[in-house]
């Protein structure tokens, strides 16, 4: 029992950063490509965490159903060879069944988990990079206006929290992105 609960909490903790390495760079990649300096801008942690699950989701459902689709169809092939007078079939199902492959694994089970969990990671985070370009080049504009402390912008509203606004703006041949606190802008008008 204690052993499952070990592993249970060891899987949760290694997806769980495998989770936020994901969202990092799917934001980092989203600031970058708009002109945004990542290091200048806080994503909530609840964000951060929904959009690496979501690319992890993604990365992960046709392996998945490939792999669950394999054993369902190699269940029912033991099965059929069980109950069928197809020779070749049942003697292949119990060599599988008798290969000394899975005690091999168990000895060095350790490493090819830690060898799985560096490619996924390496896999995801580049994934959740080229997501996060791929909606950088692909938002459309909300044009809105922000009135605030310091005058008015006109650009595209960008993201919008509690806390902060964040507006793209024109200035000279540039598109900047303006970072807004809650407490400096008076109203937002989104057309």
């Amino acid at each position: 029992m204690r052993s499952s609960v070990i592993d249970v909490a060891g899987v949760t903790f290694v997806a769980t950063a495998i989770s936020y390495a994901t969202g990092i760079a799917y934001y980092n990649a989203l600031f970058r490509g708009l002109n945004g300096n990542p290091d200048l801008f806080t994503v909530p942690l609840e964000k951060v965490l929904f959009e690496g699950g979501r690319q992890l989701a993604y990365i992960a459902f046709w392996p998945i159903l490939y792999l669950s689709l394999t054993v369902i169809f190699a269940v029912f092939l033991a099965g059929i060879a069980k109950k069928t007078k197809f020779r070749w079939l049942r003697i292949l199902v119990i060599c599988v069944s008798r290969c000394n492959f899975s005690k091999a694994l168990r000895k060095i089970h350790w490493a090819l988990l830690f060898l799985f969990m560096t490619m996924i990671t390496s896999y995801a985070f580049t994934a959740g990079k080229e997501a996060g370009d791929s909606f950088a080049r692909q938002a459309s504009c909300v044009k809105g206006v922000v009135q605030a402390d310091l005058g008015e912008f006109t650009g595209c509203v960008i993201y919008k929290t509690d806390a902060e606004l964040w507006i793209a703006v024109r200035e000279g041949q540039k598109s900047v992105l303006l970072n807004i606190p809650a407490d400096k802008y008076k109203s937002l008008r989104v057309y």
